[in-house]
């Protein structure tokens, strides 16, 4: 199948450069006027409705358009700084996309990707459901923070929830910095946690249980604060109990013992959101619990 490059590029070997600027945006809906993302279209007018998939983004910012029996190569452009992890986890996967755009002067301007069937055309594919979940997240969230490039994305449905480990890692991978730091940082912990082999498996499930909630919050800043999650669980904060002061949260073994995660301890001058085993806690500190409201209540009726 031939490939036709349209991206001006020498035919010597260069350094990877990223053809694109990312922009701010804060829209729930897109549209021709406010997409993405914006392709080249110098070359060739691309088709409303196209197939393709996008290019692994460490190797080339593009898509390949698929054509009949030929491939086209067009860089992006411009694309919305809440879309960059998305698209770059769909170009390593190599997921086959149907994309809705417009032909305009400064480019094709994408509104909506569909994942569509591996066969091609316009049937779309049963795992469309999760893209779709996930492009909702990330239109309902903020603009993120400047990316960090050397940062290590992963850890080595109408109403959808992210309940398996691999939903979440996605997850997790394609929303980037559109959720908090101190969450996302939290969240690769226990995501190691629920993959190990060294821990019980009840841990597991619980480390499970906890990025399940976590994940399926729809986060708007950099704090945690008293959040009823549903009738049954909910993240308050809570007094250390006296007879866990100068206890280590290894010697304690909270979420195998009282089925709740510390999820960050504030001290007298900051709050630490990913405390290691070896912290031993003050009775002072403010714990930041995230749990099923029965076990809440047993640990608060215990700390005095």
């Amino acid at each position: 199948m031939p490939v036709f490059d349209f991206s001006s590029a020498s035919e010597e070997k260069e350094a990877f450069v990223c053809t694109y600027t990312a922009f701010t945006s804060d829209s729930s809906e897109k549209t021709p006027d406010d997409p993405i993302l914006v392709l080249d279209n110098q070359q060739k007018q691309w088709s409303h409705h196209s197939t393709g998939v996008f290019c692994n983004q460490s190797q080339w910012t593009a898509f390949e358009f698929k054509e009949e029996d030929e491939t086209f190569r067009s860089n992006i452009l411009r694309i919305d700084a809440r879309f960059v992890n998305l698209i770059k986890w769909l170009g390593e996967n190599r997921i086959n996309v149907l994309l809705s755009g417009e032909n305009r002067a400064d480019g094709y301007a994408v509104y909506k990707i569909r994942e569509n069937a591996f066969h091609g055309g316009t049937k779309l594919s049963a795992a469309d459901g999760f893209l779709q979940y996930v492009m909702e997240r990330l239109l309902s969230s903020s603009a993120p923070e400047q990316e960090d490039e050397d940062e290590e994305l992963d850890e080595s449905g109408d109403s959808m929830k992210l309940t398996s480990i691999q939903s979440i890692s996605d997850f997790l991978n394609c929303a980037g910095r559109t959720m908090p730091d101190n969450i996302r940082l939290w969240a690769r912990r226990n995501l190691a946690v629920a993959r190990s082999s060294e821990v019980s498996a009840e841990e597991r499930r619980h480390a499970q249980r906890a990025l399940s909630i976590m994940t399926n919050i729809q986060w708007k800043n950099n704090y945690f604060e008293a959040i009823e999650l549903s009738d049954e669980y909910s993240i308050v904060d809570m007094a250390v109990p006296s007879n866990w002061a100068g206890k280590t949260l290894e010697q304690l073994n909270i979420r195998s013992r009282y089925g709740i995660s510390i999820i960050g301890i504030r001290g007298l001058e900051e709050t630490n959101v990913n405390p290691s085993a070896s912290y031993a806690l003050h009775p002072q500190d403010v714990l930041i619990v995230l749990g099923h409201n029965t076990e809440i209540q047993k640990l608060r009726e215990m700390k005095e």
